[in-house]
C-alpha cells in the first residue's frame, strides 16, 4: 500500500491500483460530502481497507469495484 502525502494533485487515472484514498478524496472524486461517504460506508457496503485513527481509507480498486457494482443510484426510485 502506499499513502500519497505529495503536495500535488495527481489524475486519479494515473493512481496505481493500490493507492488509498481518504473519504475527502472520494467525496471529491464523487462530487459528495464527507458526510454522505459515511453513510455510504454504513449503509451501501463501501467498505474501508484499513482505519488510521478517526480515518477510513479505501483501496482505489476497491472503490471502482463498490462504484461499478453497490453504489446508490440517484434520483427516484422506478415504479414497478
Amino acid at each position: 500500500m502506499q499513502v500519497f502525502t505529495e503536495p500535488q494533485e495527481r489524475p486519479f487515472s494515473q493512481l496505481p491500483n493500490n493507492a488509498l484514498l481518504d473519504t475527502n478524496d472520494i467525496g471529491r472524486l464523487l462530487d459528495a460530502a464527507p458526510r454522505t461517504v459515511y453513510r455510504w460506508i454504513k449503509e451501501y457496503g463501501l467498505t474501508p481497507s484499513v482505519k488510521v485513527g478517526r480515518e477510513y481509507l479505501f483501496r482505489k480498486d476497491e472503490l471502482l469495484r463498490w462504484y461499478d457494482n453497490d453504489r446508490p443510484v440517484m434520483g427516484r426510485p422506478t415504479s414497478r
